[in-house]
């Protein structure tokens, strides 16, 4: 293998990030434990929740899998048949459609239309390639739409577009749901905090954790049914005790608080 010096950033292709020392020794000790892991993935969830003061939270496998946890659950809400039935759901959802400003159409290493389409949805693009407004925005609004996604990232075109707070205040005032795509945003607590339904991180990028991510959640009954695809269609995209307990170590030496200790 060729040696890599990065003079890039947290980058996927490169490895993303050196992995917080504190967390690698909390996966150690997690991967001779024995768990109930739904009992796990509920206290991660709240402690995330306490940490950046916001109503829920989900660890999830990668970013990426949390852009298409947060839109089946937007689908399934908190039925366990629609969940179980994932397929069936999706063929007869009156609402299928997420808008998107067509520059936030981007490859980071994969194509982003591709994560949403992998739920099942279709893509109502809002504006042009190098310029979209909050009007562009609601004229693709019908009753089939069934959350707006912003992408936060320097991928993105950024002149000529609306600013995140203006987005996530435009979905708030039109009750439509916003997903917000933060992966290697260091700031935690601005977008839900400003009312975002939920915000994507990656939890190996700015967090410096083992590979996986987080949705924090605005409200936590969202969070709850985001862990219940897990049930479903989110088998695919699970993740581990020790990557669950490395990235909660991760997050709290980020923030601040310390070691965490096993729950």
């Amino acid at each position: 293998m060729r040696r890599v010096i990065n003079a890039c950033g947290r980058m996927t292709k490169l490895g993303v990030s050196t992995v917080e020392p504190k967390a690698g020794e909390v996966m150690q000790r997690a991967s001779q434990d024995y768990v109930m892991i739904d009992e796990l993935m509920e206290w991660a969830g709240g402690k995330a929740a306490q940490l950046f003061s916001c109503g829920g939270a989900c660890v999830c496998g990668s970013a990426s899998s949390g852009i298409f946890l947060a839109i089946a659950s937007l689908l399934c809400q908190g039925d366990i048949g629609k969940i179980k039935y994932y397929h069936q759901t999706v063929q007869n959802a009156p609402r299928d459609q997420i808008i998107m400003p067509l520059g936030h159409d981007i490859d980071y290493g994969a194509p982003i239309r591709e994560m949403i389409y992998l739920a099942g949805v279709k893509i109502q693009y809002a504006g042009f390639a190098n310029t979209c407004s909050l009007n562009d925005i609601q004229t693709q609004i019908n009753d089939h739409t069934l959350a707006v996604l912003f992408v936060k990232s320097h991928h993105c075109v950024q002149k000529n577009m609306p600013d995140i707070y203006e987005v996530i205040r435009f979905a708030r005032e039109k009750e439509i749901p916003c997903i917000v795509d933060a992966a290697a945003e260091e700031d935690l607590e601005g977008y839900v905090h400003a009312g975002a339904d939920y915000v994507v991180y990656s939890g190996s990028k700015a967090v410096c954790g083992p590979t996986s991510g987080i949705v924090l959640c605005r409200e936590r009954s969202a969070a709850e049914h985001m862990r219940l695809q897990y049930q479903g269609v989110g088998r695919l995209v699970k993740t581990g005790k020790e990557n669950i307990m490395g990235l909660m170590e991760a997050l709290c030496v980020y923030k601040g608080s310390g070691a965490e200790k096993k729950p």
